[in-house]
């Protein structure tokens, strides 16, 4: 779609619908899609979230916070959320 965010191409575990972001106000949610409980949110202070387990499907995330898609067998690609400039 006109809003789709290629993170790789060439990692084959990462389907092409792994997730989905929401802008809610001035804060990001996310929601596995295709990946299920293999995407998962590491906050800054460590902990470990899986939006497919929470109770609305999808939950904030923050600068500092990583959002991590994993093969289940030890391989992750991580994106860092991070504050953009002001437009």
């Amino acid at each position: 779609g006109r809003n789709d965010v290629v993170v790789c191409e060439r990692t084959e575990f990462v389907s092409r619908r792994a997730g989905r972001l929401f802008r809610v106000g001035n804060l990001l949610e996310v929601a596995a899609v295709d990946q299920g409980d293999l995407l998962l949110v590491r906050r800054a202070g460590g902990e470990s979230v899986r939006p497919a387990r929470s109770a609305r499907g999808r939950i904030g995330v923050k600068p500092g916070d990583a959002i991590e898609l994993a093969d289940g067998r030890g391989g992750t690609v991580r994106i860092l959320v991070q504050r953009g400039a002001p437009a």
